[in-house]
C-alpha cells in the first residue's frame, strides 16, 4: 500500500522558471520607470538656471534693504504694550546704492517716523492679519524720506513687515 502512495503523488517540481523571468522582467520595468521619474524631476534644465542669473544682475531685480529693526511701544488700549519689529523694503537694484545711503544718514529720523507710527497706531491696526494701515503709512514715510529716482519713479515699490509682534507689559 505505501508503494501504491508513493506511485500516486506527483513527483516535485522544478523551480517555476517563468514565473521567476516574469516578475524579474516586471521588477525591471519598474525601476526603469522610476530611474527616467527622478532623471526627468530631479534638477532643473541649465536653460532655467542661466536665465534666473542674468535676471538676478539686471538693474529692475528686486532686492530686499532692512529698513528698521526694534522695539516699541504702544498705549492705545490704556495698557502698555511692546511691539517688536522688523521691516524691509524692496526696491529695484538700481536704488540699492541710494536707499543705503540715505539710510545712514538719516537713521535717527527714520527711527523716529516708525516709533511715532507704532506709538500713535490704534491696536486693532496693530493686529491685522496683513498690516495694511501700518503698511501704508510706513509707506508714506518712506517714498517722503527717499523720493523717487530720476524716472520720476518711487525709489522703494514696497514696504514689507517681516515680524509685528506684540506683547502686552505689566
Amino acid at each position: 500500500m505505501a508503494e501504491e502512495q508513493q506511485q500516486s503523488a506527483p513527483a516535485p517540481k522544478g523551480l517555476p522558471i517563468k514565473t521567476i523571468l516574469f516578475v524579474a522582467a516586471i521588477m525591471m520595468l519598474e525601476a526603469g520607470g522610476v530611474y527616467i521619474f527622478i532623471r526627468m524631476t530631479g534638477q532643473a534644465p541649465d536653460v532655467a538656471s542661466a536665465t534666473l542669473l542674468e535676471d538676478d544682475l539686471s538693474e529692475d531685480a528686486p532686492v530686499e534693504v532692512q529698513l528698521i529693526t526694534g522695539t516699541y511701544t504702544n498705549l492705545s488700549t490704556n495698557q502698555n504694550w511692546m511691539w517688536e519689529v522688523d521691516i524691509y523694503l524692496k526696491t529695484p537694484r538700481r536704488n540699492e546704492e541710494f536707499i543705503n545711503k540715505t539710510l545712514e544718514r538719516r537713521k535717527a529720523e527714520i527711527a523716529e517716523g516708525v516709533g511715532l507710527i507704532i506709538r500713535k497706531a490704534q491696536h486693532a491696526h496693530l493686529k491685522e492679519p496683513e498690516l495694511l494701515t501700518i503698511q501704508r503709512q510706513l509707506g508714506a514715510l518712506v517714498n517722503e524720506i527717499f523720493g523717487t529716482d530720476p524716472d520720476g519713479e518711487p525709489r522703494v515699490e514696497r514696504v514689507i513687515i517681516a515680524k509685528c509682534t506684540g506683547l502686552p507689559v505689566h
